[in-house]
């Protein structure tokens, strides 16, 4: 999980002021016919959640994002069910200096 606004990445951990170019990366180094869901959260709160290896989204507001991914397992019996397997650390976006 990095944040990119165009000319700089910044990884987990960072604290960086927010402008309106940034956007939210998330790749999943998983091959095709393993199923994943990624989930991002703001402030602790779920702010979305696709079933796909990857995500880009702009960032409009500030706050604290981190991510989740789960991967879904088989089970015996032919059932299967969402596993966690990542728990991002936080990205800090703050108020950009006036």
């Amino acid at each position: 999980m990095h944040v990119a606004d165009g000319q700089q990445r910044h990884s987990m951990g960072a604290r960086v002021p927010l402008n309106e170019t940034m956007e939210l990366n998330i790749s999943t180094p998983l091959p095709k016919n393993v199923s994943v869901r990624i989930s991002v959260f703001k402030n602790g709160d779920l702010l979305t959640l696709k079933a796909d290896r990857t995500l880009k989204m702009p960032l409009e507001d500030p706050g604290v994002y981190r991510a989740e991914v789960d991967l879904r397992v088989d089970k015996p019996g032919g059932q299967s069910q969402w596993m966690p397997w990542i728990y991002s650390n936080p990205i800090h976006l703050t108020k950009a200096a006036p």
